[in-house]
C-alpha cells in the first residue's frame, strides 16, 4: 500500500471534495467527504502535505 503524500481538499459549506496522492504522484482516491470524515480520515494518515482551495462563496 502507497503512502499518502499529499491531500488537496476543495473547501465547501457541506461537504469536502478531498483528492489524495501518494508518494508515487498517482491520485488515490477523489471523494467528497463531510468534515468529521475528513478529520477521522487524516487522524489515521502520517503526517503528509495538505493543500487547500476554497472559492469567495465557501464561508456562507
Amino acid at each position: 500500500m502507497t503512502k499518502i503524500s499529499m491531500f488537496a481538499i476543495d473547501l465547501a459549506k457541506g461537504s469536502l471534495h478531498v483528492c489524495a496522492v501518494g508518494t508515487d504522484g498517482a491520485v488515490r482516491y477523489n471523494r467528497a467527504l463531510s468534515r468529521p470524515r475528513l478529520m477521522a480520515l487524516q487522524a489515521g494518515e502520517p503526517a503528509c502535505v495538505v493543500a487547500m482551495e476554497a472559492c469567495s462563496t465557501s464561508h456562507h
